[in-house]
């Protein structure tokens, strides 16, 4: 685009949270290319992803591999945003941070640090209950990993294919919403 950034439109009408997970994975094998950061974008039926740098587009589609998917995606997603934020209910939910202690009330900000020192402590430990609990969350409520598994079999075995169209000015009309997202 004019501002240099360079992006891949996948128009996948697999829904939102199967578009989640495959965004993630190719965004992983992206940015361990290009050793920079990816951005994502998702919507029902499409994702984007985005980079600073040139890549080839063509490369993409068939890189992402449904034997090293779910590897690749606990990876990319360990230490995000959003592994935290599952990791902290489910060891509240666990009892390895508490809310109240003794008839008082645990600040939120504390159970935070608890569930912080608590998921350092367990870095690289994925066998351990809450850390296979937190990814089992995220890998079936958030995003749907075993739909998204089902697409790259699809893809492998020659049942679906991608195809690569060239954009030249301005996007397709079903490319334009997850621009604007």
């Amino acid at each position: 685009d004019d501002k240099g950034q360079h992006h891949a439109i996948f128009h996948f009408p697999f829904g939102s949270r199967v578009n989640d997970a495959l965004a993630r994975g190719y965004a992983a094998l992206l940015s361990r290319k290009l050793k920079a950061n990816v951005k994502v974008s998702v919507i029902d039926d499409a994702f984007i992803v985005t980079a600073a740098k040139p890549f080839d587009v063509k490369w993409l589609p068939g890189a992402l591999k449904a034997a090293d998917f779910e590897a690749l995606l606990r990876s990319a997603i360990m230490g995000t945003e959003l592994y935290k934020q599952r990791f902290r209910h489910v060891a509240g939910r666990s009892f390895l941070v508490l809310r109240n202690y003794m008839g008082r009330e645990i600040s939120v900000s504390r159970q935070q640090m608890r569930s912080q020192r608590i998921m350092e402590a367990l870095e690289g430990r994925d066998s351990f209950p809450v850390v296979k609990e937190t990814l089992a969350e995220i890998f079936n409520e958030v995003l749907d990993v075993p739909h998204a598994l089902k697409v790259l079999g699809w893809l492998e075995s020659g049942e679906a294919e991608v195809r690569h169209i060239k954009s030249e000015g301005s996007p397709s009309p079903f490319a334009y919403n997850v621009l604007v997202s």
